[in-house]
């Protein structure tokens, strides 16, 4: 005698007692789950049958894939802290930016590096006087190999292929050409403002 008015088919049966079996196979909430799940940045654990990550500081997604706000990712695909600019960051000859999480220095013309604290190619260091524009052809006048000649006070170069520039400084490269090693890597393109030509300027940076 069965006990339900319409009783169930072992068909039924089998099916409800492998959905049984497969519900009770998910591990419990809370148990560790394997850390590639989030990227390899976070701690995943078992919620409510799923896989629940808990990002590292500096990434943020469902499986911790990208960078919280503040971090930008760098080279090896990791996120680091965005830089900040502080006082004295680019010397007293230069503006801080940040680009891309990066702190970028726009150096005033005769000035340069990456804190606007060496002279820029053509001009030379002077005892309390900063850098001033070279009159006569020094080893430094020219950057990049370019050939320097002076005539009445004034300088100019005659710059290598891929080079550019007053100073022969800019590179008329691509990133990739410069650094086969990194092709594909981001170049940051900046419009800098020249205080003395007061013109605008492009300066690639390859990052």
């Amino acid at each position: 005698m069965t006990m339900n008015r319409f009783p169930m088919s072992r068909a039924v049966v089998l099916v409800s007692l492998s959905s049984l079996v497969a519900c009770s196979s998910y591990p419990n909430d809370g148990a560790e789950c394997p850390a590639s799940v989030c990227s390899s940045h976070g701690t995943c654990t078992w919620k409510a049958t799923f896989p629940t990550c808990a990002c590292a500081p500096g990434y943020e997604g469902v499986v911790c894939g990208q960078c919280a706000l503040g971090f930008h990712r760098v080279n090896d695909g990791s996120c680091v802290e965005d830089a900040t600019c502080a006082a004295g960051s680019c010397g007293d000859d230069g503006t801080c930016s940040i680009v891309g999480g990066r702190r970028v220095c726009a150096c005033a013309p005769s000035k340069a590096g990456v804190a606007c604290s060496d002279c820029r190619a053509g001009y030379s260091p002077v005892p309390d006087a900063g850098c001033e524009l070279d009159s006569t052809c020094t080893p430094r006048t020219c950057a990049n190999g370019g050939a320097c000649t002076a005539d009445a006070g004034r300088v100019s170069c005659q710059c290598p292929t891929g080079f550019a520039g007053a100073f022969c400084e800019q590179s008329t490269q691509s990133c990739a050409e410069r650094n086969p090693a990194g092709a594909g890597l981001p170049r940051v393109e900046l419009l800098l403002l020249g205080h003395v030509q007061r013109r605008r300027r492009a300066r690639h940076l390859c990052l």
